[in-house]
């Protein structure tokens, strides 16, 4: 017991929590630069204005909705979207505006999760997974969770 106290102890969380946000950072830079290393507007395009194809009816509007704004200039709503999503994980990367940059992204994965994904579905027999966007968004709330956690825990000690 002894010995599983002193590894408890001695553990550095904080350096395990900048590792973690670093690799998380860096997804999202890569994310964000593969919108511009490769041409992704028709991906983009065929994601988005088929992500109605086997949802219920109820949810035809949201996605015609979408559909209609990403049509308005597919290659602009590319780059902004690369662009966002590589300043998101430079901020991430360099623990800058935290408490505003982690909802930002839990927001924005919801809505990768909501729009292009087709939130995760539709499902039915087969379906293997729920969708990035979801993963991202539990990602920024463990991030966000932890690193108030993190502050709070250092303003007890001091």
């Amino acid at each position: 017991m002894k010995l599983v106290d002193s590894i408890y102890n001695n553990f550095n969380y904080d350096f395990l929590l900048k590792v973690i946000r670093i690799l998380f950072g860096l997804v999202w830079m890569a994310d964000g630069s593969f919108k511009f290393i490769f041409n992704t507007s028709s991906s983009l395009a065929a994601y988005i204005t088929t992500a109605s194809l086997g949802q219920p009816s109820f949810l035809l509007p949201w996605f015609n909705f979408w559909a209609s704004i990403y049509l308005i200039n597919p290659p602009i709503f590319r780059i902004l979207l690369g662009s966002f999503e590589i300043i998101l994980g430079l901020l991430i990367i360099l623990n800058l505006y935290w408490k505003l940059v982690y909802p930002i992204g839990l927001i924005f994965s919801l809505s990768i999760w909501m729009i292009p994904q087709r939130f995760g579905g539709p499902y039915g027999l087969g379906t293997i997974e729920v969708g990035s966007g979801l993963i991202y968004s539990i990602s920024f709330s463990f991030l966000l969770i932890c690193m108030g956690l993190s502050e709070k825990l250092k303003r007890i000690s001091n």
